[in-house]
């Protein structure tokens, strides 16, 4: 019986773990290695990597327990209690075999990607090498920190203070660091805190400062987006909400109408502008694909 939980407990934990590496975006730094897989710089890579070492560790450990169990079988001499053990330890063995495969199978089936072990950065990188003008579709689930209660607490009074959407700040903060109060500096070391933001630069201060005060960090991060507002396309929403984080990531030059796509309209009936022109990304070409997860993000928030 114990030895059936433990299995049981092993497949419900194959079977839902690899859904968690789509969870969280941000850097991550391991402490340890993992065997056969060595460091991986981002959480979903770690995450990864450790639910693929649990499914080599099942298999070889099924291997050695059908050897022992052989093993054992052989040498009981026709005595029933030894040969019963020798019997259970290769069912067993068996058992938790069928249900580390089967965890694989019932990923595959709902959906390949599952156990593609694709992060959402590697997601976001092929999206952008075959970007054709068309937004991408990508799901991906709000980090958990970003609905902690002390984060939305801050969210809520930074909108309140700046009279920006509260949900555009949480889903700029998911996806600029899984509100992570001290992400890895990027840029150089530019960009900082929990909104990526340059701190000199945009906020006449220090990383250090804003990494210690969140929301001052947030309440940043929203002028910056106020800033970029009349270049936005406004005829839908959705046009709208990508915009803003085109704005927010590749800075208002990027909502510039785009020399290179004159004439062609974008599937809301825009002009395309520098950040979505198909023919010419100028530099932005990750940014259509973020700005879907951006969307998907914000959507999440909103329908709370």
């Amino acid at each position: 019986m114990k030895t059936n939980k433990i299995t049981l407990a092993v497949f419900a934990f194959l079977a839902f773990f690899p859904t968690i590496s789509l969870a969280a975006s941000y850097a991550y730094t391991p402490m340890e290695a993992i065997p056969g897989f060595g460091s991986p710089t981002d959480f979903p890579s770690y995450v990864i990597a450790i639910y693929k070492f649990g499914l080599w560790t099942i298999g070889i450990s099924a291997l050695l327990m059908i050897l022992l169990g052989g093993f054992m079988y052989l040498t009981s001499a026709g005595n029933a209690s030894q040969t019963g053990k020798a019997k259970g330890v290769i069912t067993d063995a068996i058992i938790g075999l069928v249900l580390a495969l089967t965890s694989w199978l019932l990923l595959y089936t709902i959906n390949p990607d599952l156990v593609n072990f694709r992060s959402l950065s590697t997601v976001l990188d092929e999206a952008s090498k075959t970007y054709d003008g068309t937004y991408p579709t990508i799901q991906s689930t709000m980090p958990s920190d970003c609905n902690a209660q002390e984060w939305t607490t801050l969210f809520a009074a930074a909108a309140q203070n700046t009279g920006v959407d509260q949900c555009l700040l949480q889903a700029t903060a998911a996806i600029e660091s899984g509100c992570n109060q001290v992400p890895n500096r990027t840029q150089g070391g530019r960009d900082c805190s929990v909104m990526q933001i340059a701190a000199s630069e945009n906020c006449g201060t220090t990383c250090d400062d804003l990494e210690q005060n969140p929301q001052k960090a947030i309440e940043c991060s929203a002028k910056y987006i106020t800033s970029c507002s009349s270049s936005l396309r406004t005829n839908t929403e959705e046009q709208k909400i990508r915009d803003i984080y085109a704005g927010y990531n590749g800075g208002c030059g990027a909502l510039a109408t785009s020399s290179s796509c004159v004439g062609m309209t974008n599937s809301f009936g825009n002009s395309y502008d520098k950040w979505d022109c198909p023919i010419d990304c100028g530099g932005y070409c990750p940014v259509p694909a973020r700005t879907s997860v951006f969307l998907n993000y914000y959507n999440q928030c909103k329908n709370k």
